[in-house]
């Protein structure tokens, strides 16, 4: 079938060239008479003839091409084709399994072939850079569901620059096997694709397992968004407008926030008249949860435009002032336009909900629902508060598994499980949600409640106090000094309540609080100003320090731990008491206690006699190698 007969009289045509030795065409047709009968060697022969004396000839150089498909005749034809396939493969005989498989492949007979011989063909040709052939000889596989079809299918898809396609089988691989190779590649892809979302997604889940790896596409990352960056600023500073300026802070805002912040405040001075540049400013700073320097901007740029007024009310509803949140949203739904309207009524609806006033709640969001049916919050509440909670949760964990970029679809698979109690889920998408978009503050907060609730101290404090940091209110500062004293920690809560009376002398509820921490009779409390209590404080204070200082010169050491104790409770950020409470401990024998007041002392009042008394503490604690360790210190930095 393969090899027809050619109807010439070969002898003559070789006598022939042997007498004319420049004849090209003649020596040609014995080529392929001999090549069609199988002997290559011959065939070889005059062909190298025709090259000698031609070197560009086309049919010569075609013909030579070809001497490498009828080479492999014999195992094509032969009945065992896929055992000696695998055979080659197992010998590492790549370069003649490529010639097999071009042979094959212009013979059309790859279809013949058993899925193990066309895998093995396809990874020796995807190994060797033949990334086409590899793919051709892959698409006659039979079963294209496993992960070997996979691998050389993504191989072939990445190394021919076909990335978004390389994807999904990378993907596919990694989640199978968790293969460092498979990672590479998908971080490289999102890389050259540019998508810096995925590629931050991922560095986030492999940072622990990977530091290295991480760092060397953290770098990656900052080159990408240095060149998007540059295109940005370039274009607005060539055209700075709004429409330029806009882009490149939002841009911006996610990688150097004062930048950005800085962008628009030179903006706004050079053009103080423009409301849409100083809307940005305050969504920027309540993105980053500033929201008392959202209301303090609005009001010093006397802003009283309806969007303003939506996102004033929306601040103050999230937190927590509802009555005051009511007036700026009524107003917004008296004199909006009918978005503006409907995004009032629903904060309204939440109002209701966070006030456990569900009733109402529910007739808000039924009326919500018949002014836009397809708002999927709307509906969601609805489910919500009728109890059909579980088939929400089953769609969000859908959601989230195909789309794990998406911060919105983890809060609401947080939120569904914080509403069922379910706290150990709902902290898991809490924290998800929190890398994916670290400037809702008001998560940190309901974050911080669910540890405390799970009884892991450590992190809910951590992130309680972040939350009454960046908020920097009264009202967020005394939630946190009562979470202390309602988990026993009456010392921090101490603490906290002193720095609300320091701005705000005579707030009674932190007065109050302050005073049941001491025991003072509540009593006497309630029929007293605050300013009294704070005096009876001081003057109480005053006195423990008195008693020991008096204590602590007349070297009564455990009388004036005593003293101190009782006084750094009231004060504890007075720092030369907290030296003479440590000293006192250390002339005590109680080095374990010592070294930790002088651990403290270090973050404030660091010199080398500090330095040098914790690392004798420590030293007589039997912490050995730190003290050693900060003994050689002292003696580089100072030898005397």
């Amino acid at each position: 079938i393969l090899f027809a007969d050619l109807n010439i009289d070969i002898n003559s045509l070789i006598n022939y060239t042997k007498n004319h030795p420049k004849d090209i065409q003649n020596r040609l047709i014995i080529a392929k008479y001999y090549l069609k009968k199988g002997n290559i060697k011959i065939a070889k022969q005059y062909l190298n003839q025709v090259l000698k004396i031609d070197p560009n000839n086309k049919n010569a150089i075609k013909l030579e091409n070809e001497i490498s498909y009828y080479k492999n005749i014999n195992y094509i034809q032969s009945n065992d084709l896929n055992n000696k396939i695998d055979e080659l493969y197992k010998n590492n005989k790549y370069k003649k399994l490529i010639n097999i498989a071009y042979s094959l492949k212009k013979l059309n007979y790859l279809k013949n072939l058993n899925d193990t011989a066309l895998f093995e063909l396809s990874r020796v040709s995807m190994w060797k850079g033949k990334y086409n052939l590899s793919s051709e000889i892959l698409n006659n596989v039979k079963n294209k569901k496993n992960l070997d079809f996979y691998e050389i299918k993504a191989y072939n898809l990445y190394y021919l620059g076909k990335y978004k396609n390389a994807e999904k089988y990378f993907n596919l691989l990694y989640k199978s096997t968790n293969k460092k190779d498979y990672l590479e590649k998908l971080l490289n892809i999102y890389y050259y694709l540019g998508e810096t979302n995925k590629l931050k997604n991922m560095l986030m889940h492999i940072k622990q397992s990977y530091p290295l790896l991480t760092k060397k596409y953290q770098q990656k990352i900052k080159k990408i968004q240095t060149q998007q960056l540059n295109k940005l600023i370039n274009k607005y500073e060539s055209n700075p407008t709004f429409e330029n300026l806009e882009p490149l802070v939002t841009n911006l805002y996610t990688i150097d926030r004062k930048k950005a912040f800085k962008y628009l405040e030179d903006f706004i001075k050079t053009n103080p008249n423009n409301n849409q540049a100083k809307m940005l400013y305050a969504k920027l700073l309540s993105w980053s949860g500033y929201y008392k320097k959202v209301l303090q901007f609005l009001e010093q740029n006397n802003i009283q435009n309806i969007d303003a007024k939506l996102l004033i009310g929306k601040i103050l509803a999230w937190q927590g002032e509802y009555n005051k949140a009511f007036i700026y949203l009524s107003d917004v739904f008296n004199n909006g336009n009918q978005k503006q309207k409907y995004q009032a009524e629903k904060m309204i609806a939440y109002i209701y909900l966070w006030e456990n006033d569900k009733q109402k709640a529910k007739e808000y969001f039924k009326k919500l629902y018949k002014l836009n049916p397809n708002d999927e919050e709307v509906k969601e509440e609805l489910l919500i508060l009728n109890g059909n909670i579980t088939p929400l949760i089953s769609k969000y964990k859908k959601l989230v598994s195909e789309n794990p970029d998406n911060y919105s679809y983890l809060l609401k698979l947080a939120n569904l499980y914080n509403s069922i109690n379910d706290y150990k889920n709902a902290i898991k998408y809490y924290e998800k949600y929190l890398q994916k978009h670290p400037s809702d503050i008001k998560i940190y907060k309901i974050l911080g409640d669910l540890y405390l609730k799970q009884k892991n101290i450590y992190k809910g404090f951590s992130n309680w106090e972040y939350y009454a940091n960046v908020i920097d209110s009264k009202d967020a500062l005394l939630e946190l000094a009562k979470r202390y004293y309602w988990y026993n920690f009456n010392k921090e809560a101490i603490s906290v309540l002193n720095d609300i009376l320091n701005k705000y002398p005579n707030d009674k509820e932190a007065t109050k609080l302050k005073a049941k921490i001491l025991k003072i009779t509540p009593r006497y409390v309630e029929i007293n100003s605050a300013e009294t209590i704070n005096d009876y404080f001081n003057s109480k204070a005053k006195n423990l320090k008195e008693l020991g200082i008096r204590a602590y010169n007349a070297q009564l050491y455990p009388t004036a731990i005593d003293y101190f104790k009782k006084y750094l409770f009231i004060h504890p950020n007075d720092y030369d008491i907290r030296e003479k409470y440590a000293y006192a401990l250390e002339n005590n024998k109680e080095y374990k206690k010592a070294a930790g007041e002088y651990f403290l002392l270090m973050w404030y009042k660091k010199t080398p006699q500090i330095e040098y008394h914790y690392a004798y503490n420590l030293q007589k604690s039997g912490e050995l190698k730190k003290a050693e360790k900060i003994y050689k210190k002292l003696l580089n930095e100072v030898p005397k």
